[in-house]
């Protein structure tokens, strides 16, 4: 775990034990969403559109902002290098040959690794019916969910459709987890807490031959 994560041995155990006890996710994915969290909302690592800049590997003066230092910036227990080195195996950043660290993905999404993605998906599935259910048993649902359904479209449009899909939904995305962030970095210790997860997603496959037009379509549940 220690050569993985770049987390100190003896810290390595203790996250061990805490996962053990707890039976949260990883240590290491809380903390790789934590630092791009930041990556993705705090100065000094926003650009001048409000977007991640890309970052020098190593910062090229003191107090300058790069990979490194951000990754200081959320713990110390972390070596840098060791989480350039998992989140360019994950697919989560690119670093070409001057040294400047990209982030591909707007948010800790893994596009390989197989434990990292596991988690993301039993955890999505998991609340998305634990929503689905709520609302069952409601005649006021309490929780958001919905989707926009057509079952006979041109397999030419959907392409375009399913960029929409992503630009909209990361959108809703960033706002929401902008609005939580600050929230939390704002609201004192102590009273009851609550855990949220807001999400989307897009899916389509082949229609049935048989199915044109349906009175389905367009609709909103």
């Amino acid at each position: 775990m220690s050569l993985l994560t770049g987390i100190h041995r003896r810290e390595a155990k203790r996250i061990r034990e805490q996962d053990a006890v707890e039976g949260g996710p990883p240590y290491s994915i809380t903390l790789g969403a934590q630092i791009v969290a930041r990556w993705m909302g705090e100065a000094p690592w926003l650009d001048a559109d409000g977007k991640p800049r890309v970052l020098p590997r190593e910062a090229p003066e003191p107090g300058a902002a790069s990979f490194h230092e951000l990754v200081r910036s959320v713990s110390v227990d972390l070596h840098p290098r060791s989480v350039l080195d998992e989140w360019l195996r994950l697919g989560l950043v690119d670093c070409g040959d001057d040294d400047r660290v990209h982030l591909r993905s707007a948010g800790f999404v893994p596009a390989k690794g197989f434990d990292e993605k596991a988690h993301f998906i039993g955890r999505n599935v998991r609340d998305h019916m634990n929503a689905a259910f709520a609302n069952l048993d409601s005649d006021d649902p309490p929780f958001l969910e919905r989707s926009a359904s057509y079952h006979s479209l041109p397999a030419e449009s959907v392409a375009d459709l399913s960029r929409l899909a992503r630009e909209a939904g990361q959108e809703a995305l960033v706002r929401v987890n902008d609005r939580a962030r600050t929230i939390k970095q704002k609201s004192p210790s102590g009273g009851e807490r609550r855990r949220i997860n807001f999400g989307v997603y897009f899916y389509e496959e082949e229609a049935p031959r048989d199915e044109e037009d349906q009175a389905s379509d367009g609709r909103d549940d």
